[in-house]
């Protein structure tokens, strides 16, 4: 083993929080699936192929391999990986805020009152402020990005993101999916009303293309790791460390 040369840096481990270590475990896990499924599709294709030329020979009838039940399959397939992956952003953002809040507990002060006889059913103190994470996380998570992003950066200071650019795309990314779970890709007036600027007519469904999803993947992920860093260092949260690293 070589020595390592005087003055040069050892590379860090990769660091993060317990929700972007738990975020990266399931994206990395999605993106292994991708890649499960794209093979077994090509496996099977080439089966099908052999298995029609077979048939073509032996003057059998070949089976029915329209393009348009293929498309069928690869249109669901991309709007599970989306839907996945927004699902596993917001609930990286929820357990970041729950991970906040608990961390620096003082955070959870509003002008907001309390019951006394909701406190008062609390026996020690962190069982209360558990509570307390758990109701402020949940009022947050209810609310679309645009107003999250916005209560956050007025009340805490934090930006989720850095920019406007990227937030509007965060913003299309999970529109486009509550499109898919709420009204199957079907473009209705909410959806309009949300994204005014969207390339859809009233009725339309929304068809989505595998390249633009990956890249939309990406820029979550990307973006994770953005707002990870910038968390744990400005509420100095616990960090983790990812596997391989250590």
């Amino acid at each position: 083993m070589s020595e390592k040369n005087e003055g040069e840096e050892t590379p860090s481990p990769y660091l993060l929080s317990e929700p972007g270590l738990q975020y990266s475990r399931d994206h990395n896990q999605l993106l292994r699936f991708a890649d499960f499924v794209t093979n077994a599709a090509s496996l099977a294709e080439e089966r099908i192929a052999l298995e029609e030329t077979i048939r073509a020979t032996s003057k059998k009838e070949s089976p029915d391999l329209s393009v348009g039940a293929v498309d069928e399959h690869l249109r669901l397939l991309i709007q599970m990986m989306l839907c996945r992956s927004v699902d596993n952003f917001l609930t990286y953002v929820s357990e970041l805020l729950a991970l906040t809040f608990r961390t620096r507990p003082e955070m959870l002060k509003s002008n907001e009152t309390a019951r006394l006889d909701l406190i008062l059913q609390f026996k020690r103190m962190d069982d209360l402020i558990s509570f307390l994470v758990e109701k402020r996380v949940t009022d947050l998570a209810y609310k679309g990005m645009r107003d999250l992003s916005k209560d956050l950066s007025t009340k805490i200071g934090f930006n989720l993101f850095e920019g406007e650019e990227a937030l509007a795309r965060a913003v299309r990314i999970i529109e486009v999916r509550n499109l898919i779970v709420h009204n199957r890709a079907i473009v209705n007036r909410l959806f309009l009303s949300r994204l005014p600027d969207f390339t859809a007519s009233l009725g339309d469904r929304v068809d989505l293309q595998g390249n633009a999803v990956l890249d939309d993947m990406e820029f979550l992920d990307s973006s994770v790791s953005d707002i990870d860093r910038r968390a744990v260092e400005k509420f100095v949260l616990p960090l983790s460390i990812a596997e391989g690293t250590a």
